[in-house]
């Protein structure tokens, strides 16, 4: 323990020191400061501002309110996207339909030219509202036609008809969540690619220069990965809190410039669940990376080996970043269930269900404890491959001899 301390300390210490850490983290902070500004900067130089078919698959149900006639009820009944739907008697009743999963959209009846949606996880491409509101202006339109015996053409020239409608979201509503899922797949995907590759070269460079040679007499080699490893992680996260106190600082100072559309998103979309998913998942997956890419720095004598050998886990981690962006696209549930258990891209994925749908307590806690079991289990293989891999010089290691090196005997 004292030896990975130290190992911490002279890691950290060595890279806080660094001009280059410095500039670039200020640099990267005042970018977001004025990018946080540009509301703010576009005011200054313009005098104003600006403001289908239904999903296949998904289950309706309807009610109507009190006092819509029984003919009124024909036709709303008689609209497409209704046509498979379940009735109910009551609005409460539908909500409860809804609540419970019998039923996916519920749409209450105010009137011809009024409606109430009622989902319980509403995804970012829904389109369930738009489509009842056209389908109902349709209904009027025609209505309307064959009461005053008009065209077309003279109802679209003399009157416009309009349909209001409100959705009510029991669960979670993807467009209050999507701004930070979108912020937060990028906040970690920014800290793996990054320090990822630092870790990596770390490791190659000493054992470029033969320093490794003396840290392995005066420490051991679960200690200096160890060591590096969390060095790494703390520096990262440091970096990353730092970025996102400048962009609040940003939000803060502009907030009577953005729309108040944007700031109800802001408020609306993270919990202190979300935040609690973020952290847990964000820093167990960079950890489980940050020790991959150890151990490929193990494995290679050169810097440009080290960027051979770190393709195929920079083209796993890219496949995880688009698996868990495709998440806040997806129409259905299936695929952001299925990465977010998955070790390499949970720590991306899970994060994203939880701002823009309802997931069970269970199923992130099951989630997690793959996550970190995988952590281990990588950590422990990163630990013997790092021991067989730091003083081979000169002949290169295959992964397979690598590996049964590493576990024919206790390092």
């Amino acid at each position: 323990m004292k030896d990975m301390q130290t190992v911490f300390q002279f890691e950290f210490s060595n890279w806080i020191r660094k001009k280059s850490y410095w500039v670039v983290t200020l640099l990267i902070a005042v970018v977001l400061l004025i990018v946080t500004s540009i509301p703010t900067i576009s005011s200054l130089f313009s005098g104003g501002s600006t403001g289908a078919a239904a999903e296949g698959g998904l289950r309706f149900g309807y009610s109507f309110a009190p006092g819509i006639s029984a003919e009124e009820q024909r036709e709303l009944a008689a609209l497409p996207s209704l046509q498979n739907a379940g009735a109910y008697e009551s609005e409460s009743a539908l909500c409860e339909a809804v609540e419970a999963g019998d039923i996916d959209r519920g749409i209450c009846f105010t009137g011809r030219s009024g409606f109430r949606m009622i989902a319980n996880d509403l995804p970012l491409s829904d389109t369930t509202a738009p489509t009842v509101a056209s389908e109902l202006q349709s209904l009027n339109q025609n209505r309307y036609l064959a009461e005053h015996g008009m065209t077309e053409e003279q109802l679209s020239s003399y009157h416009t008809l309009s349909v209001d409608y409100e959705i009510t979201t029991l669960g979670s509503d993807a467009s209050t969540g999507f701004l930070y899922a979108y912020v937060g797949i990028f906040v970690i995907f920014l800290l793996i690619s990054f320090y990822g590759g630092f870790v990596a070269s770390m490791v190659v460079r000493e054992k470029n220069d033969r320093t490794m040679e003396i840290l392995v007499t005066n420490t051991t080699s679960s200690s200096l990965i160890v060591g590096k490893v969390a060095a790494a992680t703390v520096l990262s996260a440091l970096q990353m809190l730092l970025f996102v106190l400048f962009a609040a600082l940003g939000i803060l100072l502009n907030a009577g410039s953005y729309p108040q559309e944007l700031l109800t998103m802001l408020q609306q979309g993270i919990s202190g669940s979300g935040i609690a998913v973020f952290l847990l998942f964000g820093i167990t997956g960079t950890v489980l990376y940050y020790f991959l890419f150890a151990a490929i720095g193990a494995l290679a004598d050169k810097t440009e080996e080290a960027d051979q050998l770190l393709m195929p886990a920079r083209m796993l981690f890219m496949v995880a970043f688009f698996l868990s962006a495709a998440c806040l696209f997806a129409e259905s549930d299936g695929l952001t269930r299925a990465v977010s258990f998955i070790p390499f891209t949970s720590p991306i994925a899970m994060f994203v269900r939880v701002v823009i749908s309802s997931v069970p307590v269970t199923e992130v806690l099951l989630g997690y404890g793959i996550l970190l079991a995988s952590t281990a289990l990588v950590a422990l293989c990163s630990i013997r491959l790092h021991a067989v891999g730091v003083l081979n010089y000169g002949n290169r290691l295959s992964l397979r001899r690598a590996f049964r090196l590493a576990f024919q005997k206790k390092q």
